[in-house]
C-alpha cells in the first residue's frame, strides 16, 4: 500500500501527501483554495457562463481523491440551480480510515457539512447514486487507461498527479480519447500548465487559455470547445 500522510495546508484545510511520488493531492498552499479556484471558479462557473440556458451538467473528474472537487461543485450546482451528473475516476482510492480521518480533521461547514462528506465516502463504487436532489454521482475505481467512456461530458476536471510523478497520464494518447468526449461549449480545466498539454489541446481544436494559477502556482490551463 502506498503511504499517504495527512497534512494541513496553508489555508487550514487538509490534504494528503504521497512521499513516494513527492506529490500532494491538492496544493500545500491551500487545498480548499486551489480546488475552489481552479475547478469551481475557473471551471464550473465558466461553463455556466457559456451555457446559461442549460439546466443539467455532466462532469467527469480524473483523480477523485478526497472528493473535494465534487463536494464543492455539488454545493455550487445548487446555487446555480443546475442538475449535476458527476463521474469520478480513481485508480487507487483512499481507504475508509483515511477518509474518515480527513473528514473529521477540520470543519468545512462554510462549504459543506461533515455529514455530507461522510455520506459521499460511504457511497459504493461503480453504481450511480442519488446524492441529493438533482445531484447524481458515480465513483469509479479504475485506471484512466482502462476507462471505457460511453457518454459525452460538458466539463472535465483533470486532477491527476503532476506530469513528473505520473507522466503517462499527460500523454496525448491518454488525453485525446477524453477530449473527444467533450460536448460543444464544453470545458476542460486543470491546475497544470505546460507546453505539451497546450499543444495537445490546440491540436484538438480547442480554445486554450493560460490563466493565473491558484495561490502558490504561477499558471493553470483552461480550454473550451467553442
Amino acid at each position: 500500500m502506498v503511504e499517504r500522510i495527512l497534512k494541513i495546508t496553508e489555508d487550514g484545510s487538509p490534504t494528503f501527501y504521497v512521499p513516494k511520488l513527492n506529490e500532494y493531492f491538492h496544493s500545500k498552499h491551500g487545498a480548499i483554495l486551489e480546488s475552489k479556484y481552479v475547478f469551481v471558479d475557473r471551471g464550473f462557473r465558466y461553463w455556466c457562463e457559456l451555457n446559461a440556458s442549460k439546466s443539467k451538467v455532466d462532469i467527469l473528474e480524473i483523480g477523485l481523491g478526497t472528493g473535494l472537487n465534487f463536494l464543492l461543485t455539488a454545493n455550487e450546482s445548487k446555487r446555480k440551480d443546475k442538475k449535476l451528473f458527476y463521474q469520478g475516476i480513481d485508480a487507487y482510492p483512499l481507504d475508509s480510515n483515511e477518509l474518515m480521518s480527513f473528514a473529521k480533521l477540520i470543519s468545512f461547514d462554510h462549504y459543506f457539512t461533515e455529514q455530507q462528506m461522510i455520506d459521499f465516502y460511504q457511497l459504493s463504487w461503480e453504481k450511480w447514486h442519488q446524492f441529493e436532489a438533482n445531484i447524481r454521482i458515480q465513483k469509479l475505481n479504475t485506471k484512466v487507461q482502462e476507462f471505457s467512456m460511453k457518454k459525452s461530458y460538458d466539463l472535465i476536471y483533470y486532477d491527476a498527479f503532476g506530469r513528473f510523478a505520473q507522466p503517462e497520464l499527460w500523454d496525448e494518447e491518454i488525453l485525446v480519447p477524453i477530449l473527444n468526449q467533450l460536448n460543444q461549449n464544453g470545458v476542460f480545466v486543470t491546475y497544470a500548465a505546460f507546453g505539451d498539454l497546450r499543444r495537445t489541446l490546440t491540436k484538438m481544436g480547442l480554445k486554450v487559455e493560460r490563466l493565473p494559477g491558484a495561490p502558490g502556482k504561477r499558471e493553470m490551463t483552461r480550454s473550451a470547445k467553442i
